[in-house]
């Protein structure tokens, strides 16, 4: 039940939308350093030298060479971990500049 006293008043309810902002509100810009010029080509190359290993191991399976396949899939596996250990060092020499001497 609404009061005469209420009714009058200045109080203005404020919508979801600017609870929601009050409550949530966004992070500041700079916790995460800028990411420009920090992308390592090698990333790349690992990649295509995995996605070439893997198709040459399906085509070594289609022609029914099951040698050359399992070679193929230990190769792929390989490819796969340098290219996984090249992302997680460039992610580190990003994350930490004193590790690459930069500033």
């Amino acid at each position: 039940r609404v009061t005469r006293a209420r009714a009058n008043s200045s109080f203005v309810r404020p919508t979801a939308a600017k609870r929601r902002l009050d409550m949530h509100p966004a992070p500041p810009e700079d916790i995460l350093p800028s990411r420009k010029g920090t992308r390592n080509p090698l990333v790349l190359v690992g990649a295509a030298a995995t996605a070439g290993v893997l198709t040459a191991g399906f085509v070594a399976f289609k022609a029914g060479n099951a040698n050359l396949s399992q070679t193929m899939m230990k190769a792929r596996v390989f490819a796969q971990g340098t290219t996984i250990a090249l992302m997680v060092v460039t992610s580190g020499a990003v994350v930490m500049p004193s590790f690459t001497g930069s500033k």
